[in-house]
C-alpha cells in the first residue's frame, strides 16, 4: 500500500485528502445529523401527543368522577330512598314520584350531555328513570337483571360498568354504570341506581381530538370492545390482536398487513379497566422532517461543489508552481548554477523560491560558515580545558590558605597575641567548613555554628559594636539545607545595613521556626533598609529570575547588583533543590531595617532534599 501511495502525485494526494477528510466526513455527519434531528422530532411529537392523550385521559377521568358523583347524590337522596322503600302501587303517587325523579336527575345531568338517562330499580322491579317513565313492581326487564347487577356491584367499590355496550331502539350505543343504594339508617340494600352513557356523544367529542395531522383516538372497554374508534362501530371487537398485548413503553411502532407503519401511544383508565390508544401514521411524522432533509441534501451538494472549486484552485495556485520549482531544482542538480526561480508572490511558495535563489547565491558563504563552526568548536574545547585548569588551581589555593592560617594562629599563640589567635582560628574553622565536607548539604546546627565563627571575626573587625542573636530550637537542628545559605545574608546586612550608620544599637538576629511542613529561617537587621523602589526591583528579580537593570535608578542599581543578585542566586539554588514553593522573601523599610525569610522543607533532616 505504501509504494502505491508514494507513487501518487502531490495533486492526487491532495484530492484524496479532500475526499477522505472533507467529503466523506460531511456525508457521515449529514446522515448522523439528519438521524439525530429525526429522533429529536420524533421525541417531540411523542411527547406532545402523549400530553394530548393525557388530556383525553383526564377528561375521561373527569367524566368518570362526574358519573360517580351523580350516582352518589342520587343514592343518598332521602326522597329517592323513600321511593325505593315504598311498596304501594298507588298510580298517582307513582306519577308524582316519577315527575320528581325526572326533574331532579335533569338538574344532575346539566353539563353532562353524554348521559342518556338515569334509572333507579329496587329489588321488586320497581323502576323510575330520568325520562319520566315508571314501571311498577314485578316488571323487571330481562336486559336489566337485578340479581346480576347487585352481585357485580357488591364486588367492588369503584365505578363499575354493569352491562356490555348495547344499542337501544333509537340506535343509541349505550354503556351503563351502577351503584348500590343503601339505606342510610340500616345500611341494607334498597336497590340500584344506573347511569346510561351515550357513546355516540362521547365519540363525537373525542373524534375532534387531532394527533399530529391525521392521528386518531381509540378507546376500548375492559372486554376489548370498541368505545371510540375512527373506523369501527361502537361495541365491535377489535381486530388488531397485537394491540391487546402488553407493551412496556408508553409508545411503540407497528406495521400493518399492508406495510404501513403507525406510531401507537397508550394509556389506561385503571378504575374502569379501559384502554386508551393514540394512532399516528408514520408518514405524518416523516413529513415533519422533509424540510430539514432537503436542507441537508442541498448543503451536501453545495459542499461537493465547493470541494471541486477548492481542488481546481489548489492545482492552479499551489501544485503548478511547485512543479515549476521542482524542474528548476532538477536543472540545478544537473549543474546549471545560473537558474533562478521568478515567482511574483509573497506567500510560502514565494518564500521557498526566494530561499532557493539565496541557496544558490550563498553556496560559498555556507562553506565558509561550516569552516567557522569547526573553528568555534576548537575554541570551545580550549576554553573548557582552561576552566578545568582554573578549577584545579582553585582547589589548591584554599588548602594553601588553610595551612597558612594555622601557621599564623600557632605563631600568635607563641607570641601571646590572643585576639589574632582567635580570629585566625575562626578563619581557619570557616575555611575548613567550606572544604572539609564534600557534601553539598549541612544541618542547620552546622550552618548556625559557621555563622557564630563569622560573628567572632565581625566582633574583631567592628570592635563588638554589632550584636548577634541566635534562636535555633533543638527539634530543627538536624534539618538539612545547602551549605553557605545563610552567610551571604549576614554579610549583606553588614555591608549595606550598617556601613553608613552611626549607632550603638546594631543588631542582627538569625532564627528558625517550624511552620506546617516547612522550616522558616529569618535573618533580621535594624540597619539602613532599602527604598520602596529598590525593594520592588529585588523582589521582582527573585520572582522572575531575570531582571532588566536598565529600569533601575542609580540609587537602586547598586542595591540590586550588590544585594539582589546574591539573593537571587541563593533563591534559585533553593528552588532548584527543593521546588518552586521554596526560596526566600525580602521585606525592608528605609531607616527601619530588613527582614529576609528563607523557606525550606522540614523533612530535610530525615531524607536528603531532591535535586532536579
Amino acid at each position: 500500500m505504501s509504494w502505491k501511495w508514494e507513487g501518487f502525485s502531490l495533486y492526487l494526494r491532495l484530492l484524496f485528502i479532500l475526499v477522505v477528510l472533507a467529503l466523506i466526513p460531511l456525508i457521515l455527519l449529514s446522515g448522523i445529523g439528519y438521524k439525530l434531528y429525526s429522533n429529536i422530532v420524533l421525541e417531540l411529537i411523542v411527547e406532545s401527543n402523549l400530553k394530548t392523550i393525557g388530556q383525553v385521559q383526564n377528561q375521561l377521568e373527569v367524566k368518570q368522577a362526574d358519573i360517580d358523583d351523580i350516582l352518589i347524590q342520587t343514592s343518598i337522596h332521602p326522597d329517592i330512598q323513600d321511593m325505593l322503600k315504598n311498596t304501594s302501587n298507588n298510580g298517582w303517587d307513582d306519577y308524582v314520584q316519577s315527575r320528581f325523579f325526572a326533574e331532579y336527575t335533569h338538574l344532575l345531568m346539566i353539563g353532562n350531555p353524554e348521559i342518556y338517562k338515569i334509572t333507579i330499580i329496587n329489588e321488586r322491579g320497581k323502576r323510575f328513570d330520568s325520562l319520566g317513565r315508571f314501571m311498577p313492581t314485578d316488571n323487571l326487564s330481562d336486559t336489566q337483571n337485578y340479581e346480576l347487577m347487585t352481585q357485580e356491584l357488591k364486588e367492588g367499590t369503584v365505578l363499575t360498568a354493569i352491562s356490555p355496550i348495547y344499542r337501544t331502539y333509537g340506535k343509541r350505543d349505550i354503556i351503563s354504570f351502577g351503584k348500590m343504594v343503601l339505606d342510610l339508617q340500616s345500611g341494607k340494600p334498597l336497590g340500584v341506581v344506573i347511569v346510561d352513557l351515550n357513546l355516540k356523544t362521547l365519540n363525537l367529542e373525542f373524534n375532534k381530538v387531532d394527533l399530529l395531522d391525521s392521528g386518531k383516538i381509540i378507546l376500548l372497554d375492559k372486554d376489548n370492545k370498541v368505545i371510540i374508534h375512527p373506523e369501527k362501530e361502537t361495541g365491535a371487537d377489535i381486530e388488531q390482536l397485537w394491540l391487546l398485548q402488553e407493551h412496556p413503553d408508553e409508545y411503540f411502532f407497528h406495521r400493518n398487513y399492508e406495510g404501513e407503519q403507525f406510531l401507537y401511544l397508550q394509556s389506561e383508565l385503571p378504575d374502569l379497566q379501559w384502554s386508551l390508544f393514540g394512532v399516528i401514521p408514520y408518514e405524518g411524522i416523516l413529513r415533519k422532517t422533509e424540510n430539514i432533509r432537503n436542507i441537508f441534501i442541498f448543503f451536501l451538494l453545495v459542499i461537493i461543489g465547493v470541494i471541486g472549486i477548492v481542488a481546481f484552485s489548489l492545482r492552479k495556485v499551489f501544485v503548478r508552481p511547485i512543479w515549476k520549482l521542482q524542474q528548476l531544482m532538477e536543472r540545478f542538480q544537473a549543474g546549471e548554477f545560473n537558474v533562478r526561480a521568478r515567482f511574483q508572490r509573497k506567500d510560502e511558495i514565494g518564500q521557498l523560491a526566494e530561499s532557493f535563489n539565496i541557496m544558490v547565491d550563498r553556496l560559498e558563504n555556507l562553506i565558509q560558515q561550516v569552516y567557522q563552526v569547526k573553528l568555534n568548536e576548537s575554541r570551545a574545547l580550549l576554553y573548557q580545558k582552561q576552566a578545568e585548569l582554573q578549577a584545579l588551581q582553585a582547589q589548591i589555593t584554599p588548602h594553601f590558605l588553610y595551612n597558612t592560617l594555622n601557621s599564623i594562629s600557632w605563631f600568635a599563640h607563641r607570641k601571646g597575641v590572643r585576639e589574632i589567635q582567635l580570629v585566625t582560628e575562626s578563619l581557619s574553622a570557616m575555611l575548613q567548613y567550606t572544604l572539609g565536607n564534600s557534601s553539598k548539604f549541612v544541618t542547620l546546627e552546622e550552618e548556625f555554628h559557621y555563622l557564630k565563627l563569622f560573628d567572632e571575626i565581625i566582633d574583631f573587625r567592628y570592635g563588638g559594636s554589632i550584636q548577634f542573636e541566635y534562636e535555633l530550637p533543638d527539634s530543627l537542628k538536624i534539618a538539612m539545607l545547602p551549605r553557605l545559605t545563610l552567610q551571604p545574608f549576614v554579610e549583606n546586612a553588614l555591608k549595606h545595613g550598617f556601613d553608613d550608620i552611626v549607632s550603638d544599637n546594631k543588631k542582627i538576629r538569625i532564627s528558625a521556626r517550624e511552620e506546617e511542613s516547612d522550616i522558616i529561617i529569618s535573618v533580621w537587621d535594624n540597619g539602613a533598609g532599602m527604598t520602596h523602589e529598590g525593594l520592588e526591583k529585588v523582589n521582582y528579580g527573585l520572582s522572575a529570575s531575570i531582571l532588566n537593570h536598565n529600569e533601575l535608578s542609580e540609587e537602586d542599581e547598586e542595591t540590586f547588583f550588590s544585594r539582589g543578585m546574591g539573593m537571587s542566586n541563593v533563591h534559585r539554588r533553593l528552588q532548584l533543590w527543593f521546588g518552586e514553593k521554596y526560596g526566600l522573601k525580602v521585606k525592608s523599610e528605609l531607616g527601619v531595617g530588613t527582614l529576609i525569610t528563607i523557606r525550606i522543607p522540614s523533612d530535610g533532616g530525615i531524607s536528603r532534599p531532591r535535586c532536579r
